[in-house]
C-alpha cells in the first residue's frame, strides 16, 4: 500500500493482472483495474468483453465468476479458436498528461524530479 492512510493506492494485487490468464470456453471471468471493471468470456469464435466504469477504485485479480453481468454492452473480438489465453497490457498516453495532485508538490531549487 502506498500513500496516506485516508487515500491509499493499492498495488499489491495489481501486479498479477499483467500475467497471462488461461480461460475455459463458455465461462465468465472478471477483474478490476482502479475504476474499470472488466468481464470476458471465451467462445469458439473469439472473445466477448464488457466493461463498467465505477466511482470506487478497486484492484481485483483476474478470476472466474459464476455471475453473468446484466445490462452491459458486450464487444466481440474474433480470434482463432485455439486462442485460450488473455493478457492485459497497460498502454501509456501518446501525449503529455496534466494532473492535479491531491497534495501540493514542491521541488527544491536546483533539483529535478521525474514523474512516472
Amino acid at each position: 500500500m502506498i500513500g496516506r492512510l485516508d487515500k491509499a493506492c493499492y498495488t499489491g494485487d495489481m501486479n498479477s493482472l499483467w500475467d497471462k490468464h488461461e480461460c475455459v470456453a463458455g465461462r465468465f471471468y472478471t477483474c478490476a483495474f482502479a475504476q474499470l471493471r472488466l468481464w470476458l468470456v471465451r467462445n469458439r469464435q473469439g472473445w466477448s468483453v464488457a466493461t463498467l466504469h465505477q466511482a470506487e477504485s478497486v484492484f481485483e485479480p483476474f478470476h472466474e465468476t459464476a455471475v453473468e453481468p446484466e445490462g452491459l454492452e458486450w464487444l466481440r473480438f474474433v480470434t482463432p479458436s485455439e486462442t485460450t489465453t488473455v493478457r492485459f497490457v497497460p498502454v501509456l498516453p501518446d501525449r503529455p498528461v496534466v494532473s492535479r495532485p491531491e497534495v501540493r508538490i514542491e521541488i527544491a531549487p536546483r533539483h529535478k524530479c521525474l514523474f512516472l
